[in-house]
């Protein structure tokens, strides 16, 4: 079962960020895997502000990155560059409690990795963005639920995307992930989707019987899922049950 809120565009940023302030303060040693790309901007921005405020600190959190590009020629097009640039180094995350892939990582680094998550308890919380093809970090159509961090090939559409908003002169033709059985276990997780364009997925997502051909989809039986769309993202949705509406906000579950 999934809760849905459908927020403003102007709230999502804010919404989402509160959202990850509470599970911070309730849980003693959060573990906590992390998205790359434009849709968390916004969240990582009011993150950063609480935590100059003193709202919330970083000082007990493990933070993970959900994926990696598996060829990348200049380090500042990386997934782990991204985040340690705009929001890691600037919430104050302890060196070594950050995680990241090394370039161009092996299955080794994959096994070692799923074992780092593993050794930490496992992930308290799974912040994710989906991408238009329906994918959760980089589990492309195709993947198994019973998936763990591993290398995976890209669609020709993720590798298009890449190209178009990473700036990669040659699109990455594989990359590595952390996996849905992985993220199935944590104790939570929080699904973003923000902008018109992520309206058809979201409609299908929501609409669809779940699927390995929409690998979201595969993560609605969690028992703590939280789906948190904008207005824009909202569009052209026939059905939600909604058990709570205001004029900005929205929450619903889907079974």
């Amino acid at each position: 079962m999934a809760r849905i809120i459908v927020v403003s565009a102007a709230e999502f940023g804010r919404a989402a960020t509160e959202m990850i302030i509470y599970h911070f303060l309730t849980h003693r040693r959060p573990v906590v895997c992390w998205p790359s790309g434009s849709t968390p901007r916004e969240v990582y921005a009011v993150l950063i502000e609480e935590t100059r405020r003193g709202t919330i600190s970083f000082v007990n959190v493990e933070s993970f990155a959900l994926d990696e590009w598996g060829e990348v020629s200049d380090v500042r097009l990386s997934c782990a560059y991204d985040l340690r640039s705009r929001v890691f180094d600037r919430v104050g995350v302890p060196e070594r409690q950050v995680h990241v892939w090394p370039p161009r990582a092996t299955p080794e680094d994959c096994i070692a990795y799923e074992s780092l998550i593993a050794d930490c308890g496992g992930l308290t919380l799974g912040v994710l963005g989906i991408g238009l093809n329906g994918h959760v970090g980089l589990n492309e159509p195709g993947s198994d639920v019973d998936s763990r961090t591993r290398i995976v090939t890209l669609t020709p559409l993720t590798q298009r995307l890449a190209r178009k908003n990473y700036g990669f002169p040659h699109p990455p033709a594989y990359g590595v992930t952390v996996g849905l059985a992985t993220l199935m276990e944590s104790r939570e997780l929080l699904l973003l989707a923000q902008g018109s364009t992520k309206a058809p997925i979201i409609r299908r997502l929501l609409q669809e019987a779940p699927s390995e051909a929409l690998p979201a989809s595969l993560l609605l039986d969690h028992p703590h899922l939280t789906i948190m769309i904008d207005s824009d993202a909202a569009q052209g949705i026939l059905r939600i049950p909604i058990w709570h509406q205001s004029s900005q906000t929205q929450e619903g579950n889907v079974t």
